[in-house]
């Protein structure tokens, strides 16, 4: 259901469906509604919906945006990484296009990439931070986290910016 939106591309834009990532969130609600789909299962299409138009441009975000996209993935306890690139192979495998064999190798490279980075992100923990126990746990400290998280990234990664 990620291309769901696609139905709903006003005509004088076709064949072009720019924005139909967001244009199927409603239709997806509605069929998840009707079928009485579990809110997981809800939640992993719409965030499908979402983002499947940003796995192209994985090689060339910013740490911030990797995290940003990885942490989205996470719906509770529950990381939708490796189904979300199964949603994006499927899409991928689905277009017609010239150099295929050349884009298919960006394709893994993005995937793993965004594997690495779910990887990293799940083993980091808020006690790690340095100063953990001074760091008063209010409503900036998620922000403090956040920012934790990037630097390890930036580290493990070996990305400057």
């Amino acid at each position: 259901v990620h291309d769901i939106g696609k139905a709903f591309t006003p005509t004088e834009q076709l064949p072009s469906h720019k924005g139909h990532e967001n244009r199927g969130i409603n239709a997806i609600k509605e069929i998840c509604k009707r079928l009485k789909i579990p809110n997981k299962i809800r939640d992993f299409a719409l965030l499908s919906s979402m983002h499947h138009m940003k796995f192209h441009l994985i090689q060339d975000m910013r740490v911030g945006k990797l995290y940003d996209l990885v942490s989205n993935l996470q719906i509770g306890h529950t990381n939708y990484v490796v189904d979300f690139i199964k949603v994006c192979r499927a899409d991928f495998e689905s277009t017609t296009m010239e150099n295929k064999g050349h884009l298919l190798r960006q394709f893994e490279d993005s995937a793993q990439l965004l594997l690495k980075v779910s990887d990293i992100l799940q083993n980091i923990k808020a006690s790690d931070m340095p100063n953990f126990n001074m760091l008063p746990k209010d409503e900036r400290f998620s922000q403090c986290f956040r920012e934790y998280k990037i630097r390890v990234l930036k580290d493990q990664l070996s990305i400057k910016e």
